[in-house]
């Protein structure tokens, strides 16, 4: 099933995402879960998006 998204806000309704807000240095990004230890980290421009750019893919625990 094939789901899509056309504000931040809708990103929320999408439970396998489990997209949220960012905190400490990198405050006002955002993070989707990809697989294990990695997630995409996301930056909001603006209420609604077109195209969604990658920032960074990265392992962000310690092992």
């Amino acid at each position: 099933m094939n789901k899509s998204a056309k504000s931040f806000e809708d990103l929320y309704l999408i439970p396998t995402l489990k997209f949220h807000p960012l905190t400490g240095d990198i405050k006002g990004e955002y993070a989707i879960s990809l697989t294990g230890y990695y997630r995409l980290i996301i930056t909001k421009n603006g209420e609604t998006f077109d195209i969604a750019k990658i920032e960074e893919v990265s392992k962000h625990y310690d092992d």
